[in-house]
């Protein structure tokens, strides 16, 4: 099937800006509403929110945007009148205030990309001297403990309008253009810092500029950008699996454009902002990798494009590009994520709930906890008997098992699984038969019935008001096992042999059951009951 697509004019940078400012509202084509409408009705998810924080020092657009250590850093880009900068502005947001940092070693430079990787800033590309036909392949590697720059080894193919991500330990870009007139550039460049080395990896199915990008489980997605031929916005999310040194495509993504913004948050990728055919457009959408489902977000309060953007924690920092209206604009703005309202969910393999084991029973607590993917995280795992350790079968009877969970969220579950222990009772010994078997007695005897629970229980086994019998149907000529043992007790009584390691109970019988058929129960505190029938004669 052809991948859907919208088709667009291609234009210089500062030509398409003007065309786009002059637009006094949003604008949609019948068929991105579509899609919009579509995306609405299809998945739901928790929206988000939005604040408006303090300015930026001068209004920028085209900027490379990383985050390092809590803060938030802007390199290069354009100002009003079209003057790229080498001066870095650094922002807190535990201060809500900016600073500066020491200039870039590559001045003037437009559409850079900016990745963060261990304790260094990386900032690759571009277009020198902001003109669109002249990219840069610099490697410029920041510092930010001591405020310094040093020079890394080009890129194999100098470029601007591309993507870049950290995976891995290492750096790829992909995708991007070498000229704004053409030029499409699909190979992938992969760069080492241990080495200071470039290689390459499998070009990108469809190269795309203006592209969005985010790294997720260890993976690259490309999302939508500008095919300049034939001149269409893709909807396409292409995936790069660096193990496997291939692309494959993900769900499309729900609104097509160029020059905006994504980020991984909490595993899961939020895009915003951005130009279509005809807009800078409003929604804002969140994919699920592990559902492969676009669904929509809460929308950024101010429309823009060419902006550039840096995630930390649960929030992405939207700073500076262009807006209806304005050509350049200072602003930024933190989309922040829902919090996690989702409990951990929580796994019991053993015991299995309903299980049944014999008194001193060896057995294996095994237990698991998981918080959602993407969530804030486990916290705590903890069950009555700690994962890994004995299943307490020390006594007879009902028990339970219970595990309880917390993320750093704040939300909680918990679950249990019943089981049971129970004497090891292996049946009655002689003189009396187990069923099926019938046994024939004298009424009004006294019969040892003997039984063994694996050593000495004690004498109080059974349940209250046990052993009974009550009256059977009876066949005179169903055949049975004559009982040959008779105790002299004067009535019914319990005792333990330690010598047999056995259980006699006397059943001190009814002179008045002659001629009928009787069922002995032996229920235990256990719970459990065992039977033997007889005919008296």
């Amino acid at each position: 099937m052809s991948p859907l697509h919208v088709s667009i004019n291609t234009e210089e940078p500062m030509k398409q800006l003007q065309r786009l400012l002059k637009i006094s509202r949003p604008l949609r084509s019948p068929f991105l509403t579509l899609i919009f409408f579509l995306a609405g009705a299809i998945a739901v998810y928790a929206q988000g929110s939005w604040e408006t924080k303090a300015p930026m020092p001068e209004a920028r657009m085209y900027s490379a945007v990383a985050s390092y250590g809590g803060s938030v850093y802007v390199f290069g880009g354009a100002n009003l009148f079209g003057t790229s900068t080498a001066t870095p502005f650094v922002y807190n947001p535990a201060t809500d205030s900016w600073t500066t940092a020491a200039p870039d070693s590559t001045a003037r430079r437009c559409s850079a990309m900016a990745v963060t990787l261990g304790t260094k800033i990386y900032v690759l590309g571009g277009w020198a001297n902001c003109d669109s036909n002249s990219p840069t392949g610099n490697t410029s590697i920041y510092d930010p403990a001591t405020n310094s720059w040093t020079s890394g080894a080009p890129m194999i193919n100098p470029r601007g309008d591309s993507v870049a991500e950290a995976l891995n330990g290492k750096i790829y870009v992909t995708s991007g253009g070498n000229s704004y007139g053409g030029g499409m550039i699909s190979q992938t460049d992969i760069y080492d810092p241990v080495s200071d080395t470039w290689s390459s990896g499998t070009p990108i199915p469809l190269p795309v500029r203006n592209a969005a990008s985010a790294a997720v489980g260890g993976k690259l997605y490309v999302i939508s950008g500008l095919d300049q031929i034939p001149n269409t916005l893709r909807p396409d999310v292409q995936v790069y699996d660096p193990a496997m040194n291939s692309w494959s495509f993900a769900a499309p993504f729900p609104g097509p454009r160029q020059l905006h913004e994504a980020g991984n948050i909490n595993g899961k990728i939020f895009v915003s902002s951005g130009n279509d055919a005809s807009s800078f457009p409003l929604p804002a959408f969140i994919y699920d990798p592990s559902t492969n489902v676009w669904a929509a977000a809460a929308a950024a309060p101010t429309q823009r494009s060419i902006g550039g953007s840096a995630v930390i924690g649960n929030k992405m920092f939207i700073a500076g590009g262009a807006s209806p209206g304005s050509p350049v604009i200072d602003s930024l703005e933190v989309y922040i994520a829902d919090s996690d309202v989702t409990a951990p969910t929580i796994e019991i393999s053993s015991p299995v709930d309903g299980a049944t084991y014999v008194l001193g029973q060896s057995a294996t607590v095994n237990f698991s906890c998981a918080d959602e993917s993407g969530g804030s995280g486990l916290a705590s795992c903890v069950g009555t008997t700690v994962n890994g350790g004995f299943l307490d079968t020390s006594s007879v009877g009902d028990k339970t098992l219970e595990v309880s969970a917390s993320d750093n969220a704040g939300n909680t579950s918990s679950t249990e699984a019943s089981y049971k222990v129970v004497f090891n009772f292996g049946g009655f010994l002689q003189p009396v038969d187990n069923l099926p078997l019938l046994n024939v007695a004298n009424a009004g005897s006294s019969i040892p019935v003997k039984f063994g629970l694996s050593g000495n229980q004690g004498l109080n086994i059974f349940a209250t008001g046990y052993p009974a019998s009550g009256a059977a149907p009876c066949d005179a000529n169903e055949p049975g096992s004559e009982i040959e043992e008779t105790s002299n007790a004067g009535g019914s009584a319990l005792s333990y042999s330690t010598t047999s390691d056995q259980y006699s109970y006397v059943w001190k019988t009814n002179k008045a059951w002659k001629g009928t058929c009787r069922i002995l129960v032996v229920r235990f505190i256990d719970g459990t009951d065992h039977f033997a029938k007889f005919r008296f004669k």
